[in-house]
This record gives structure tokens, C-alpha cells and sequence, in this order.
């Protein structure tokens, strides 16, 4: 209850994503998704966008996911990397979570593009060492804060 709803859009021909783990015996989890029409991919395209990312721009914080990057276009992306920018220099704080699925992506070589100029606008990372070794090889801990703090990310949690 009290949940404010004021910045959510309704897409026609658009449905929400739906997402489905099964666990086997052994606990092993497989995933399956259905995603390639969900409102969330478009959501920077939409004639709302500009004034739901200018309210944006004011939050004290933005969490998303590499996920959330993998879904959306270059374009919207570039949008996303200017809102939170823009969240940064108003205040306010940008944490992201790597998880990194590379079933949504074209390439390594992209993510890694992306992530980067990602990690530049984030202040807070979540990172999953298992993630972090698929999308740039094995490396020590160490290393993998070292590179996230050398991107100008302030505190990394692994």
C-alpha cells in the first residue's frame, strides 16, 4: 500500500516480462524468460520518457542490473547512461549489480563496452565473482576491485 505509482506507463501491445526458475533435484537452477516484447525494453522510448527521467534525475538513488542494460537498445541505453549521470551531479547515488546473462547480448566485446561506461556512472557495485569471470576471465578478487575502482566505481561489494 502507498506505493506511488505516478511515474509508471502503460504500453499498448506491450506486457510485462515474465520470468521462470525451476530447481532440479540437486538444487541446480535453470531459468527461462519471455521478455523480447516487455514494456521494461521500451520504456525509454516512449513519449513519457523525458518527464520520468527528469523526476528521475532527482532520486537519491537508481539501482539496476546488467540485465537491465541487455534488455534495451544502444540508443535507450545512451539515454539510461545520461539519466544517470545527470542522478550523479544532482546528489544522488547509481548502484549496479553486474549480473551478467550472455544470452542477452552480441558479443563479450559489447557488455564489456558497456559495463564499462556503466561502472563510470556508478557509485555502488554489486558484483558476482562468477559474472565478473565470464564477461573479462578468471582474475584474483583483488583485482576485479581494483579494475572497479579504477573505473571510478567508490565502493564495490563481491
Amino acid at each position: 500500500e502507498n506505493v506511488d505509482t505516478s511515474l509508471t506507463q502503460r504500453m499498448e501491445n506491450r506486457l510485462p516480462g515474465l520470468y521462470y526458475i525451476e530447481t532440479d533435484s540437486t538444487g541446480e537452477r535453470t531459468f527461462y524468460y519471455w521478455r523480447n516484447e516487455a514494456a521494461a525494453k521500451f520504456w525509454l522510448e516512449s513519449e513519457q520518457s523525458a518527464a520520468i527521467c527528469e523526476e528521475l534525475a532527482n532520486f537519491d538513488y537508481l539501482y539496476l542490473s546488467g540485465i537491465s542494460l541487455a534488455i534495451l537498445s544502444p540508443t535507450s541505453r545512451e539515454k539510461l547512461l545520461s539519466l544517470l549521470r545527470e542522478c550523479r551531479a544532482n546528489g544522488g547515488k547509481v548502484i549496479f549489480d553486474n549480473n551478467y546473462r550472455p544470452r542477452l547480448w552480441a558479443s563479450k566485446e559489447e557488455t564489456q563496452q558497456v559495463y564499462q561506461q556503466m561502472l563510470e556512472c556508478t557509485d555502488i557495485a554489486f558484483l558476482t565473482l562468477d559474472d565478473e569471470d565470464a564477461l573479462w576471465g578468471q582474475q584474483p578478487v583483488e583485482d576485479v576491485i581494483a579494475r572497479t575502482h579504477n573505473a571510478g566505481v567508490k565502493e564495490v561489494v563481491v
